[in-house]
């Protein structure tokens, strides 16, 4: 951690103690180092934002040759239409359906991941404490505090991963 990690703000006017401001490299450089020890899903999750991205688009174009298709075979009358083309490519549509639900399954993993990463690096700041720390603090109340901030949505783990990624996948469907 950076010295101005460390250093505590105090506020002029009431004396209270406030955390630290952050520039966004430095927000960068503490994500990363959640991120670094799961650079292989990072790069899976943006793959798979592109992915995601090209299907989507691609949903309105094949349904509508489908539809264009089937139209075709019905005005045509004929008895020896192969439908099996279409089949084919309905087939594929409903796999690429069952596919795609790998992705958010994927950044919720991750969410988890990265929650226990950063309660793990909180739990073991919190066990250096010396008892003065918990004096002050009830341990009830420093636990609610970090499931608050951690977990519950829309806080840290989600942010540093789902966050992330909807952002991105969002704006390239636009």
């Amino acid at each position: 951690m950076s010295e101005r990690e460390h250093d505590i703000d105090r506020d002029d006017l009431s004396g209270e103690e406030r955390a630290p401001r952050l520039t966004f490299k430095e927000h960068v450089r503490w994500l990363w180092r959640y991120w670094q020890p799961h650079k292989h899903i990072l790069v899976f999750l943006a793959l798979f934002t592109l992915v995601s991205t090209a299907v989507a688009v691609a949903y309105p174009l094949v349904f509508r040759m489908v539809i264009d298709r089937v139209s075709g075979m019905l005005g045509a009358g004929d008895a020896d239409t192969d439908i099996s083309q279409v089949m084919r490519i309905l087939t594929l549509i409903l796999v690429g359906y069952f596919i795609s639900r790998f992705y958010p399954a994927t950044r919720a993993m991750m969410n988890a991941r990265l929650e226990r990463d950063v309660r793990d690096d909180v739990f073991g700041e919190l066990m250096d404490k010396d008892y003065h720390f918990n004096n002050c603090f009830r341990t009830g109340d420093v636990v609610t505090r970090l499931t608050d901030d951690i977990a519950e949505f829309p806080k840290i783990a989600w942010f540093a991963c789902s966050g992330v990624f909807r952002a991105i996948e969002s704006s390239s469907k636009r």
